[in-house]
């Protein structure tokens, strides 16, 4: 292997512990995207991650199998020390001049343990078995028909993956939230005036119910404050303000299991979309480097 082709390597190998070490920080925030008439929701996560199943198709086109399970084991050993720095930095002391107080960090990245977790069985999981199908394809093709291995395997790996992850994610405990089971106008305007006095909680005067949508309010149908917090303590510190009957803090899943089906659906077919997009990526990208690498033989891989 010449000196181009380890250079290449090792940029392939840097795009993809960076599209996987971003996608367990960014997690968090949720975008919309209009395509033909769908209308997406999911999180910005999902941007980067298909980027490394292109990755890995490269590399299992251009360097074999060991190669591409390499890049694998170095995302996973990156992700682990990443998640432990962040563990570190939310622990430390915040001084009092920080321009991003604790409770704002830890609200962005408080839940990259269970992120984490999650993403990893997803990720070594879809990723290895995203390698096994395409190769599996390229022995059984005879080194032909490259658009049928890249879609296949990560079509199918990706379903994997954000199963997994969804499962996880759903089933994991994560933040707090202020539950209501009952409410009257009373009750609502002491919310009101209560959160109009703190200005951390006033972006959620905005999502309070109308006075006519309080009848609707039961056990079976109850009032979340639109607000996660990341300790009992807190939500407790508002609860005590509060002071209204028929209500509780109660801890929440990361994703409510309401929203599985949805967001698996979604999240699959905007991953399936990027990779029918990425295939003439990959053709391109393989033109230009013809003359510069040979793509490894169905053969070298037995």
């Amino acid at each position: 292997m010449n000196d181009f082709q380890e250079r290449l390597y090792i940029i392939f190998t840097g795009i993809f512990i960076a599209s996987l070490v971003a996608c367990n920080l960014i997690f968090q925030k949720f975008f919309t995207w209009n395509f033909l008439g769908i209308t997406f929701e999911l999180s910005v996560g999902i941007i980067a991650y298909p980027v490394t199943f292109i990755v890995t198709d490269l590399i299992s086109e251009l360097y074999g199998k060991r190669r591409a399970n390499q890049v694998v084991l170095a995302g996973f050993f990156a992700s682990i020390f990443t998640t432990l720095l962040v563990m570190v930095a939310i622990n430390a002391t915040t001084v009092g001049w920080s321009p991003i107080d604790s409770e704002t960090f830890n609200r962005v990245f408080g839940l990259t343990g269970p992120a984490f977790f999650a993403s990893m069985v997803a990720y070594l999981t879809a990723q290895l078995i995203d390698v096994r199908i395409f190769h599996f394809w390229k022995r059984l093709t005879k080194g032909k028909y490259l658009w049928l291995r890249n879609n296949a395997s990560t079509m199918f790996s990706q379903l994997v993956d954000t199963s997994v992850i969804l499962i996880i994610l759903c089933s994991f405990k994560g933040p707090f939230m202020i539950e209501f089971n009952s409410l009257s106008i009373e009750n609502l305007e002491l919310i009101k005036s209560t959160l109009n006095s703190d200005s951390e909680y006033s972006h959620i005067l905005d999502k309070l119910p109308e006075e006519i949508e309080l009848e609707k309010i039961s056990r079976e149908n109850p009032l979340r404050l639109a607000h996660k917090f990341s300790s009992k303590d807190k939500a407790n510190n508002l609860f005590s303000k509060l002071s209204i009957e028929e209500s509780s803090v109660i801890q929440v899943s990361v994703l409510d299991w309401k929203d599985f089906y949805s967001l698996l659906w979604m999240g699959w077919l905007f991953k399936v979309i990027v990779a029918l997009i990425d295939t003439p990526i990959i053709y391109f990208l393989l033109w230009v480097l013809k003359d510069k690498i040979r793509p490894t033989s169905y053969l070298e891989e037995e």
